[in-house]
């Protein structure tokens, strides 16, 4: 006989289980309504001369006392305004018979007999008179002994009953979206799915209760810890089996590909298509995925990439949304404060929208561990926080669950722009424990010991373009999280960046000053180190470039130190010498200004630039750079001179890229008609002459059309031609929508958040 306590269910599956068992019992369909717009309604069933209401109390966890003053003081009223022909009162508290008469004699007349107060018991009753309703509410049953034991019986021992039991856990918090339909569709057809998607999007739970739902149909759990060996191992033949692999490439992928273990992966996958009675749940983060196809033909070959599932947060629905945040907060054991807070004014509507959203972030705010210090009025104001800084979410890992060498190098890839090949990774890690910067360091300071610890947690590994090991962070919000913790301190800053000295990390840095995420004060501070570091380095043509990023940082937030002139003059004197020195000319504009500016030197520093100077050492985005050094030349004769070197060499380079140029800007789009082509070059004319006025270039008459030459008129018009679309098909596309269908969601959102609360 079923005993079930309800726990399972979230407020409105009760209602739905509830409304269901009753219909089939009295063979009538009892209407569901939104809570509120008629209130005292749950269900409800109309003849030609009566009226009967439901009203459903989820209240497992309030106890009897505080039903009774909440149906005393509160629904009563209601009833009486509504003034049914009968009401029915359902809890999921048990109930004996004293209660169930103490209930009928307050909505007396309206309840006519014990009947019609139903608790538990009488829920449990019913559910062993229609098996089939139990049947269909997968969160009930899941959790009840014989299932239990039926599903063991299914599972391998070891590891995969365990994740079992994870699975089963989940289910009453999982919301079914579009995307789980989809899953088992696909499973059904194709027998394999690979659920990619980036980091708390949902990847690992959608896999887990698709393998749930298929272990419910009999299938034994087959999972997969390290390798594709271990699935293949418990292949059996004419057996139901499921086998379950997550994140296949992720943390062993350079050690996988390099065991060729890529032929295993879709071998087995051609294993289990060609096998009716196999299914096959992979995920992995599509970055990794995609590195995967361009490192093995076998992914493409093979077409792999068929079976792929990308979940994407921009993809969920609203309704998608609102049931996941609904469910969080409904199993999560929120205090009734707590959860008010988000249910009223609506605020849940600011949470479901937010471009922020994430299925984890709102798993951490709704968690009452991580809430327990913070008090119902401040709640609203620590979700809004949490939302719109995810990278809060990080502080307990980073203050508590990190050694010292830990945080070195997660700060390392943090300041390279989130991402860093290990082999300038573990360079840098070393060049930064031989500054005075880490004498911080307390413990364990060995590379390797550490990187283990933080992969799969903070940090990914990786390929790069270049197919080399490599780490990014685990999720973007990281960054975000960890730069404040070093962007007031520009010593560290300073020993972070200069032991990467990479492009990248200039990059990143360069950025992050100008969108004000280090203050001016530490760019100084980092500056001045820079100027000291380029001042004391033995000059190398491979790390030229970046000394010259280095000091473009130090003359923009130092530029009156003493060192950062003397490191100017010390690195341009060295590039001046080299043969190809003039290579470097487009990307020294800043410093040779600075030079000018402060008096380092005169035009004729800069005329040793020139000698040999050739157009193809430069692109479109140099010609800016070149003019503005003549531009801002002291004296029209400097200017003029430099001009007379520059000008000429911009045109030339602007004649290499102007058909480019016209093609991206779009100049000719709305030409269609080969007649009107003499038109279409008055119009090309024009934009060449306003480029070259906004670039600084003086270019007459004759130049323009000498770039004009350079581009293809009728080939664009051809194009312009040839992917013309017709208006009408953009009217259908547009139109095809159902306007309602947002108002729609938009209620069932507000039905789903109508929670009826117990009293606090």
């Amino acid at each position: 006989m079923p005993n079930y306590d309800f726990l399972s269910l979230d407020d409105k599956e009760f209602e739905q289980l509830t409304l269901r068992l009753l219909g089939a019992q009295e063979g009538i369909v009892y209407e569901r309504f939104k809570q509120g717009k008629d209130g005292g309604i749950d269900g409800r069933y109309f003849t030609s001369n009566d009226q009967t209401i439901v009203q459903c109390k989820h209240w497992a966890r309030s106890g009897f006392k505080a039903l009774v003053r909440t149906l005393r003081n509160e629904e009563l009223p209601k009833v009486k305004r509504l003034n049914p022909k009968r009401y029915v009162l359902v809890t999921s508290l048990p109930l004996s018979p004293a209660n169930k008469e103490e209930i009928r004699t307050i909505f007396t007349p309206f309840i006519q007999s014990d009947a019609d107060v139903i608790g538990n018991e009488t829920l449990n009753d019913l559910l062993l008179l229609h098996p089939d309703i139990e049947q269909k509410t997968i969160k009930l049953w899941l959790h009840s002994a014989t299932i239990l034991s039926q599903m063991t019986s299914l599972a391998l021992v070891g590891r995969s009953a365990f994740v079992l039991d994870e699975m089963r856990q989940k289910r009453a918090r999982y919301v079914e979206t579009a995307s789980h339909r989809e899953g088992l569709s696909r499973l059904t057809e194709q027998h394999v799915i690979l659920i990619t998607g980036e980091p708390g999007v949902g990847k690992t739970t959608l896999a887990e209760q698709l393998c749930l739902d298929l272990v419910l149909k009999g299938f034994q759990l087959c999972a997969a810890a390290k390798d594709i060996d271990e699935l293949e191992a418990a292949y059996q033949e004419n057996t139901k089996q499921v086998f379950y692999f997550d994140d296949f490439l992720g943390r062993t992928f350079l050690e996988a590909i390099g065991r060729h273990e890529d032929s295993h992966i879709v071998g087995f996958i051609k294993r289990i298509r060609a096998d009716r009675s196999k299914r096959l749940v992979l995920t992995s983060r599509t970055t990794i995925l995609n590195r995967g196809k361009s490192l093995t033909d076998l992914f493409r070959i093979e077409s792999v990439d068929r079976h792929e599932l990308e979940l994407q947060v921009g993809k969920l629905s609203s309704l998608d949304k609102a049931g996941i945040l609904h469910s969080c907060i409904w199993h999560s054991g929120l205090g009734i404060s707590h959860l008010k807070e988000i249910v009223k004014e609506k605020n849940y509507m600011a949470v479901i929208d937010h471009r922020n959203f994430n299925p984890r972030i709102i798993s951490f705010v709704t968690d009452p561990m991580r809430i327990n210090s913070i008090q119902p009025t401040s709640y609203w104001r620590y979700i809004t926080s949490k939302l719109a800084n995810p990278a809060e979410i990080w502080g307990d890992v980073y203050d508590q669950q990190m050694s010292d060498a830990q945080r070195v190098i997660l700060l390392l890839v943090v300041t390279n722009g989130g991402d860093i090949s290990e082999q300038d990774l573990i360079a840098a890690y070393r060049s930064y424990l031989t500054t005075p910067s880490s004498a911080r360091i307390q413990g364990d300071t060995d590379y390797h010991r550490n990187i283990k610890i933080l992969i799969g947690s903070l940090l990914n590994r990786t390929l790069n373009a270049k197919d080399q090991s490599a780490f990014d962070l685990f999720n973007p919000s990281i960054s975000d999280f960890a730069l404040p913790k070093i962007s007031a301190d520009g010593d560290l800053l300073a020993a972070l960046a200069l032991a990467l000295k990479t492009k990248q990390m200039i990059r990143y840095l360069t950025s992050s000053i100008a969108r004000g995420k280090v203050p001016k004060t530490t760019a100084k501070v980092v500056s001045s180190h820079f100027s000291n570091d380029c001042l004391a380095a033995n000059y190398d043509a491979q790390n030229a470039i970046v000394m010259i990023e280095m000091l473009k940082i130090a003359t923009q937030h130092n530029p009156d130190s003493k060192e950062t002139k003397s490191a100017v003059i010390q690195l341009l004197t060295k590039l001046q010498s080299l043969e190809d020195g003039s290579r470097y000319i487009a990307m020294i504009s800043p410093l040779l200004r600075y030079g000018v500016k402060y008096g380092l030197f005169d035009i004729n520093f800069i005329r040793l630039f020139l000698n040999k100077i050739d157009s193809d050492w430069f692109n479109f985005d140099d010609i800016s750079e070149l003019i503005q050094i003549a531009n801002e030349m002291p004296s029209d004769s400097d200017r003029d001179a430099l001009l007379d070197v520059f000008n000429p060499l911009a045109l030339k380079i602007l004649s290499g890229v102007i058909d480019e140029i016209i093609w991206d800007q779009g100049i000719l789009v709305d030409y269609y008609d080969m007649r009107a082509i003499d038109d279409a070059a008055e119009q090309v004319h024009l934009a060449i002459a306003d480029l070259c006025s906004d670039l600084g270039v003086q270019a007459d008459f004759d130049e323009i059309e000498e770039l004009l030459s350079n581009i293809n008129i009728e080939s664009i018009i051809e194009s312009n031609i040839r992917n013309r679309r017709d208006p009408s098909d953009y009217h259908h596309k547009t139109t095809s929508y159902p306007r309602t269908e947002a108002t729609l969601d938009s209620n069932k959102i507000h039905d789903l958040f109508s929670i009826d609360l117990p009293p606090t």
